[in-house]
């Protein structure tokens, strides 16, 4: 079963591979959210941040945590939904309905990339606020908020 994943994902990447001026919009649209969330988070300067201090950071980070995460939520809430459209679109339902996958396999294996290309986003977006404007990340925390991101997706898969 893992070599059909793996010709899913493979599939997948190919194709968005081959839209290079989209992965470069998508890259500086990236670069774009994060930077207007900085921005933003300066001009608010400490007005929020007395609904935030228990919580014990700032507006750029909570903004930041918000958008490295949505890409999983947006897509479990959607995603065997737009595979099912995608095949219906380009006619290629009915082939994968006669393969021998079962057809729940085949349409979360059509998900993978996605999920691999959501978790490469967030990546991304904590990157590049490190880098370019200091977010200081606490890695420490790194494996509650995994927790709370995969039984996120759970709850919001279909």
């Amino acid at each position: 079963m893992s070599h059909k994943a793996l010709a899913f994902i493979r599939r997948d990447f190919q194709t968005q591979v081959s839209y290079r001026l989209d992965f470069l919009m998508r890259i500086a649209g990236m670069l774009i959210s994060v930077s207007i969330f900085y921005f933003i988070s300066q001009i608010l300067g400490t007005a929020v941040n007395p609904y935030l201090q228990r919580y014990n950071t700032d507006y750029f980070h909570f903004a930041l945590m918000g958008i490295a995460f949505y890409p999983f939520i947006g897509l479990s809430a959607n995603s065997l939904a737009e595979a099912i459209h995608e095949y219906q679109h380009t006619g290629t339902l009915e082939v994968l309905f006669l393969s021998p996958t079962p057809i729940l396999a085949a349409l979360v294996m059509s998900t993978l990339w996605r999920y691999c290309w959501a978790f490469a986003e967030s990546l991304f977006y904590l990157l590049a606020a490190s880098l370019f404007f200091q977010a200081d990340l606490d890695w420490a925390n790194i494996f509650p908020a995994v927790l709370v991101v995969l039984l996120t997706i759970a709850a919001n898969a279909g």
